[in-house]
C-alpha cells in the first residue's frame, strides 16, 4: 500500500455568481487510506465532492487525482479514471431492479470485465443477493445506501467519496455499512473521502480528519489526535 497521495486539493476555490463557496482547501487522501471532511451542515462539504468528481467547476486552484490535473475533464471522464461517488440521498434508480441499477455501475467499470457481478459484491453485500429482483425503491434506505456504494463500487474506483452514508439509517445498518468499509480499507485498493455528520462512524473508520468552516479547512490531523477541544470548536451544534 503507497503512501503517495491519491488525491490533492491545492487552493481550490468554488463559486456560485458573486460567493465563493470553497476557499482555498488545501485536502490531501494518502493511497490506500480513509480520510474523513467533517463540519457542520452548509459550510462546503458537499461542493467539496461535487467539485472532485466534476458535477461543479472550480474557479481557482486544482483537483490532482492520482497524478493528473483533472480541473478540465468532464465527470465521465473522472469516473472512468477511477473516482466513484455516492451523493447524499443515495440517488439510485427507485423503478429499477436491483440487479438493474448494479447492472448501471456495471457499464461505468473501465475495465470491461464481462457482464456478470462479481461475488465480491456479494460478499460486501449479501442483503442484495436475496433483493436482486426487487425495486430500488421499495428497499430501505439502509439497502437502498448498500445499493448505493455497491454499484459506484462496481466501476472498480481507486478514489470513493461517500457523502453522510449514514444519515437517516438505523444503527444496525450503520454497522453494517462501517464493517463493509473496514473491508475495503482492509484490502487497500480503494482510497475513501468520507463526508460525515456522525463523528464517532467517522472517528473509527478514518486515518485522518479536516474540518471544513465557511469553505475553509480550519483543522486538520491524524483522527488519533482528534481531540475534544477542536470537536467543541468546530462540530458540536
Amino acid at each position: 500500500m503507497g503512501e503517495h497521495p491519491i488525491l490533492v486539493l491545492d487552493q481550490l476555490n468554488v463559486s456560485y455568481g458573486e460567493s465563493l463557496i470553497l476557499r482555498d482547501v488545501n485536502l490531501t487522501v494518502p493511497s490506500g487510506r480513509v480520510a474523513c471532511l467533517l463540519g457542520r451542515n452548509g459550510v462546503g462539504k458537499t461542493t467539496t465532492l461535487k467539485t472532485i468528481v466534476g458535477l461543479l467547476r472550480s474557479t481557482g486552484g486544482s483537483v490532482n487525482f492520482d497524478g493528473a490535473n483533472v480541473n478540465r475533464w468532464a465527470p465521465e471522464k473522472r469516473t472512468k479514471y477511477g473516482i466513484g461517488y455516492v451523493p447524499q440521498g443515495r440517488d439510485i434508480f427507485p423503478m429499477l431492479t436491483v440487479e438493474e441499477n448494479l447492472m448501471v455501475g456495471l457499464q461505468a467499470c473501465s475495465t470491461g470485465r464481462g457482464n456478470g457481478i462479481p461475488r465480491e459484491i456479494y460478499d460486501l453485500f449479501p442483503v442484495l443477493k436475496s433483493m436482486l429482483g426487487r425495486a430500488g425503491g421499495d428497499l430501505s434506505g439502509g439497502q437502498q445506501q448498500q445499493l448505493a456504494i455497491a454499484r459506484a463500487l462496481l466501476g472498480e474506483p481507486r478514489l470513493l467519496l461517500l457523502d453522510e452514508p449514514t444519515e437517516g439509517i438505523q444503527p444496525s445498518v450503520i454497522q453494517e455499512i462501517e464493517q463493509t468499509i473496514v473491508r475495503l480499507k482492509q484490502q487497500g485498493t480503494v482510497s475513501i473521502l468520507l463526508v460525515e455528520q456522525y463523528l464517532e462512524f467517522a472517528w473509527r473508520l478514518a486515518d485522518l480528519y479536516y474540518v471544513m468552516e465557511k469553505g475553509s479547512i480550519v483543522s486538520h490531523g491524524l483522527t488519533k489526535d482528534l481531540d475534544e477541544a477542536t470537536v467543541k470548536k468546530h462540530l458540536t451544534v
